[in-house]
């Protein structure tokens, strides 16, 4: 299951995200984050698998690199 939450805290945005970790039967092998920071003022979270993901974290960082990003278009 992922969480994902987003609220203001004293004046200052949140977003929490998850982290995923996969067990077997000898122990934990795997983890990975689901929230990434993609500018200076926007994170993204997201659900379900990275690759699902991956194409839409590659556009987000290559358009809004170091920019301060606003809800204008």
């Amino acid at each position: 299951m992922t969480l994902i939450a987003g609220f203001r805290s004293h004046g200052t945005p949140v977003l929490i995200g998850d982290l995923l970790t996969s067990n077997n039967d000898v122990g934990t092998f795997g983890k990975q984050k689901k929230i990434l920071l993609i500018s200076n003022n926007f994170a993204l979270a997201w659900t379900g698998a990275l690759i699902a993901a991956a194409s839409v974290i590659r556009s987000l960082q290559s358009s809004l690199s170091s920019e301060i990003v606003t809800l204008s278009p």
